[in-house]
């Protein structure tokens, strides 16, 4: 019997698929480096990439016994394009930016700290000068927390665009926020 090394990927999923342990640690030392620099150069955040990694490899093996995958690199790959697409589409990067606003707030003085309420207003006006219908379905995203599939129903457009619109609605923000942490910057230097 061969080493672990030796197999190919189709041969490891197969033994994945029997829920053997050793051949699924081969598959995650074959492809941990690979998935989290796919993660790492759209996140651009190590943290981020590295526990968004491991929830690739926790559903990998999740779904060992109903999946089947004749190509690892290319199923890899599409899990985790999937994963970073859901965790900017949970806002993470916006809340990312918030909670540095409000960390450089709190560790400064009271006197210089800035007005949570205007921050809170320009977050607001941000969405308030979105259009009409990408404030629409980013709301339903936000608020509602529904999907993309159950938004484009909803709305009776295609899913696409209702991806398109968050990620319209996910910039526009990320530069509103930008702004406010610039003033930030400018009132405490």
């Amino acid at each position: 019997m061969k080493d672990f090394p030796e197999y190919s990927d189709a041969e490891l999923w197969g033994l994945v698929e029997q829920s053997n342990h050793r051949a699924f640690d081969e598959i995650y030392r074959r492809y941990w480096q690979k998935v989290y620099r796919e993660a790492n150069k759209v996140l651009r955040d190590a943290d981020a990439s590295s526990d968004l990694t491991q929830e690739v490899f926790v559903n990998l093996w999740s779904k060992r016994s109903t999946t089947s995958i004749t190509h690892l690199p290319s199923y890899l790959s599409g899990m985790t394009r999937n994963q970073v697409f859901k965790y900017l589409r949970n806002g993470k990067i916006a809340q990312s930016h918030l909670a540095r606003i409000t960390q450089i707030t709190s560790s400064n003085h009271t006197e210089q700290m800035v007005d949570l309420h205007q921050l809170e207003e320009m977050y607001s006006d941000g969405l308030a000068s979105l259009p009409d219908r990408c404030r629409e379905v980013f709301r339903l995203s936000r608020s509602e927390q529904l999907s993309t599939k159950e938004i484009a129903t909803r709305l009776n457009i295609s899913p696409k665009t209702v991806e398109n619109q968050i990620t319209k609605a996910l910039k526009h923000l990320k530069a509103v926020l930008r702004v406010a942490t610039m003033l930030v910057l400018l009132l405490f230097s």
